[in-house]
């Protein structure tokens, strides 16, 4: 059960990572060059916004928002469990 949940927890982060990494790209390649994200910015909710802006009716930055949200849950989650764990 433990390794089903770091499986999860890996796929979540991997989604998460990806989907903030193509609307970085398909944001950049869409503004004029002063005011593209730099690759060492790690503001992603902007990124998101912007991409909302541009894509209207993408799902994309939910997909990263939900995506984000899980991996903090269940984290949360696994560390109550191994605190209050009384083997």
């Amino acid at each position: 059960m433990p390794a089903l949940i770091v499986i999860v927890l890996v796929m979540l982060i991997s989604i998460a990572s990806i989907s903030d990494i193509s609307m970085k790209v398909a944001v950049n390649n869409r503004l004029p060059p002063e005011e593209r994200f730099s690759w060492w910015n790690r503001d992603g909710w902007r990124v998101a916004k912007k991409y909302k802006e541009l894509f209207p009716d993408s799902y994309l930055p939910v997909i990263s928002q939900c995506s984000f949200g899980l991996v903090f849950a269940i984290g949360l989650v696994l560390l109550i469990v191994s605190v209050t764990d009384t083997k």
